[in-house]
Order: structure tokens, then sequence, then C-alpha cells
């Protein structure tokens, strides 16, 4: 792999007129400094030169800028003072950005190829959307890196700073289907962590056919929230759950081919059209619970005092992360009565309180719900209501990704003319 200190990061010379647009040739250039920048989600490095690559966008068209530093998170990138809350991410968790070398994309009339380009085109349509609006006025810009971590960064941000916006436009996760969407409402999300404790005095490994097991303790709560088809048997973990309605359903019979091809590129699965159109249902629609780990803590010769586990839960509209939170307390303790339930992250699901203040556009799809992680909870939170958005779509799975970049200029347009209506409809 190429040593990524050797990439060059600055821009070619710029002169005031193009300083001052936002065209295909400039975008061009954009996408070649920013596209030679690795930024999978698990380089904390790379990623943060990435950001200082899009500081450096901003500042050189005249954009005073703020980084702003959560200990233990990504840095997060501020630009702009308008009304209206931009957030796109760099963060890049599609497998294909890890095989980033630091070159940059190839070019090809307007299409560029490279690893990871998906991700920089939709970061680049936000930046469009900012420096088309009347030197920043409408919008103020948020370029994250910590997402999927769960938007620590501008949580921290917004409680220090105060601000509140008039809306929010939050980019959704990159999705194998056709863009661009908007997403009305989104999912939520909890990280909850269980712990089993041996509270006696340590007991040698000796005993360890008579002596409670923890490790095998928690195996047995956490095999009890899930059944073996992925449904969650937490008593009452649906009852809240709002469904969908058929004109909504119907939206999705227009995805339901490209999500079952790239569910099956990674299942391995044969899947058919109806197998494809349920697990587009379950993406869209669908709460979930998922282990992310599950550890016990080795005491050389003495029996495990500590068993842990985090899962993870995605939360629908009309579910209430207290009240999730009890019934998953509940369940953990009719197996294991002294096992303890906390909240690390909590974000609740978004209801599409701007979905009437946005006219149908052509060409633009609306599926209810953005799925993965989003900051749409955390500003829903602090009185600003949020839409989601997508401008950009993966390919279907490889290295190498491939982005007209046409649809950079379509996506910032988008969000100038989802913004101009949403000021207009106050």
């Amino acid at each position: 792999m190429a040593d990524p200190q050797r990439v060059m990061v600055t821009l070619e010379p710029m002169d005031a007129d193009a300083a001052a647009s936002w065209n295909l040739r400039t975008i061009r250039q954009a996408a070649r400094v920013l596209g030679a920048q690795p930024s999978w989600v698990g380089d904390v490095q790379s990623t943060a030169r990435a950001q200082r690559v899009v500081r450096d966008m901003l500042e050189r068209r005249g954009f005073p800028t703020e980084t702003f530093h959560v200990p233990g998170s990504m840095p997060l990138v501020i630009a702009g003072n308008g009304p209206i809350l931009i957030t796109t991410f760099l963060d890049d968790p599609f497998p294909g950005a890890q095989q980033h070398d630091g070159s940059p994309p190839a070019m090809h009339d307007n299409i560029a190829s490279a690893p990871g380009i998906t991700r920089k085109a939709g970061v680049l349509a936000a930046l469009g959307a900012l420096f088309g609006s009347n030197n920043g006025q409408m919008f103020t810009l948020a370029v994250e890196a910590d997402r999927h971590a769960g938007s620590v960064a501008i949580e921290r941000w917004l409680d220090r700073s105060g601000k509140r916006f008039v809306a929010g436009l939050c980019e959704a996760v990159d999705l194998p289907v056709p863009t661009p969407i908007i997403f009305p409402s989104a999912f939520g999300r909890m990280l909850v962590s269980i712990t089993i404790e041996r509270h006696s005095s340590i007991i040698e490994d000796t005993y360890g056919g008579v002596a409670p097991d923890l490790g095998h303790l928690l195996a047995s709560v956490i095999a009890t929230l899930k059944s073996s088809d992925a449904e969650v048997e937490v008593p009452g973990f649906y009852d809240t759950v709002l469904v969908p309605t058929s004109a909504e359903i119907d939206a999705l019979d227009g995805v339901t081919q490209c999500v079952g091809t790239w569910l099956q590129s990674f299942s391995g699965a044969n899947g058919d059209r109806p197998a494809d159109r349920h697990n587009t249902m379950a993406l869209f629609f669908a709460p979930a619970v998922a282990v992310r780990s599950l550890s016990v803590n080795d005491n050389g010769p003495f029996l495990p005092s500590t068993a842990q586990a985090h899962i993870d839960i995605r939360l629908t509209p009309g579910q209430q992360p207290a009240a999730v939170l009890r019934a998953v307390a509940e369940r953990v303790r009719t197996i294991a009565p002294h096992g303890q339930v906390t909240a690390l992250l909590s974000r609740p699901p978004v209801v599409g309180k701007l979905r009437d203040r946005v006219e149908p556009l052509a060409g633009v799809r609306i599926i209810a719900l953005a799925p993965g992680s989003t900051p749409a909870g955390l500003l829903e939170e602090r009185g600003t209501p949020t839409l989601g958005y997508a401008v950009v779509g993966r390919d279907a799975p490889s290295s190498v990704e491939s982005v007209d970049l046409n649809r950079v200029l379509d996506g910032s347009s988008l969000l100038r003319s989802l913004a101009t209506q949403l000021m207009a409809r106050r």
C-alpha cells in the first residue's frame, strides 16, 4: 500500500471565477484531491487528513471554519453560519474503502473511479450546496467522521455552542439503490451494556463445575433476546412500532432487486423475489437487535468475575428508548437477577415532521425511513426538525467504485431546493 504521507493534498491555483462557482471543472479538481485521501472508518489518521483537505477547500473559498475536537472521538469540521444545518460524513464503512492506497481517482470524461469515491461524492455535494448558497448565508455545514460511533462530536458541539437551526438535512448511509432519495424519518439507535458480576470472593477454577458460570449465564441471556430467524423476543418490543402505510411499502418495490442483489453478495445465498422483498422491508422498516461484543474477564486460576455484552438496538418511529431499555432490563433479569443494563448511547427515532413542508421533486424518490446511523435524532431532541437525503448510491460490491460527477452537481442543487422550500414554509 502506498504511503499516504506522499499524497499531494494541495489544490491547484484557482482564479476568482472558479472559486465562486461550483461546476464540473471545479468538481473534477476537488474529487481528484479529496478522492486521493483514504477515509475508511478504521483508519483514524487518514480520515483526519481527509478532513483537513475539506477544511482547506472551504477556507480557500473564504468560508470561516472551525475544527471541533472531542477527546476520544474524531474531529468535526464546521463551516458557514446559516439557519439550515447540513450534516455529511467522511468515515466510510464500505469494505472497498479499506483497500485505498492513496492514489487519485481515475477520471474518464466526468466519471471518477476509486475505492470509496461514493462517500467523497456525498461530501462534495454538501460542499457545493454551501458554495452556491449566497456566501453560505443559508447553510451551516458539519462534516463529521464519527457518525458510526454516534455523532458524539456533533452532540458536544451543539451542547457547547447552544446553536439551534430551522431545519437539519442529514445525509443517510450510502445504499445500493438509485438516488437521489429523500427520507422524511430516521431510525433511532441505542447501544446497551449488559453486565453480570460475581459479588462473592474469588473462586478457584477447581469449582467450575458447581459455581455459577457467568459466561454461560450471559450467553443464555443473549440467546433469549432473538429467535433463530432474527425476530426480537423481548416482550413489548414491537408494541409501539408505527406500521408503514401501503404507499410507503409500495415505494420500496423499485429498490427490491438492488437491495436483494447486494445482500446476496455478502450472504452467499441465492435469493428470490419474495425473499428480496422481505429483506428490503426489514432493512427499511424493522427494528432490530445485534450483538456487538461479548467478553468474559480472565482471572487466571480463578473463575471469571465479570461477563459483559454490548447490544446495538435499532429503533423505529413509535418506539421510545427509555421504554425499550426497561423491557430489555426486565428480560435480562428473568435469567440473571443481578444483571445490570445500561444505555451507553441513546438516539431516538425521528418521525417525519418536515414531510409536508417539501413538495415532490421530479426524479427524487421518497422512502419513509433512512436506515443506518444519522444525527437526526440528536438534532430533533434539541429542537431542530430534520429531513434525510441521499444523493449518491453505492455500486455493486467492488473494491473500486465509479461516480458520475454530474450527480454531485445534482445533489448540490437538490439540497438548495430543499432548503429554499423549508425556509419558505416555516
